[in-house]
């Protein structure tokens, strides 16, 4: 189940906080990206676990930024540039490609 389904999910669900340790729920939400665990939080109990997130990440190649002899971007004038050399691949889909137009809108 996805976090938006959680208020008409509780109609067909136990609540985990009756059900799980409050210690395997209390790591869960210190293990979870970003609200991921809040947000499967509904009238005052917790209904799914935070198995994803749709959250950003970022990874390099080590062999390619050595070949280029270039460095690990730390700002976002760092990635275009990088982006110029066409060596850059950047998520275009749904939320991802939003979040990323407004994280580089924000930049200027």
């Amino acid at each position: 189940m996805d976090h938006p389904s959680v208020g008409e999910a509780t109609r067909f669900l136990l609540p985990l906080d009756e059900h799980l340790p409050p210690d395997f729920l209390t790591e869960q939400a210190l293990s979870s990206v970003g609200p991921s665990y809040e947000s499967y939080s509904w009238d005052g109990h917790h209904w799914a676990l935070a198995i994803d997130a749709a959250a950003p990440v970022s990874c390099h190649r080590p062999d390619l930024l050595l070949k280029m002899r270039a460095t690990v971007p730390g700002t976002w004038a760092e990635m275009l540039e990088l982006a110029r050399h066409g060596v850059v691949a950047c998520a275009h889909a749904g939320g991802c490609a939003h979040g990323l137009l407004y994280a580089l809108h924000r930049q200027r």
